[in-house]
């Protein structure tokens, strides 16, 4: 699903996503053009967009 998806929005604790392996650098090499956004209500400072600029 990761190689023909465009976007991921990540809305769970920070590192969540990583611990299970699905973290941006693990899904940026199997899909180098994923918009990969976290968005947090417990730390709004948190929230970013990371792209691949490679």
């Amino acid at each position: 699903m990761t190689r023909e998806s465009d976007v991921l929005i990540e809305n769970y604790i920070p590192g969540k996503l990583t611990n299970l392996g699905l973290g941006f650098e693990q899904l940026s090499r199997i899909a180098p053009h994923l918009v990969y956004c976290l968005i947090t209500g417990k730390d709004s400072a948190s929230s970013r967009v990371l792209l691949n600029h490679g």
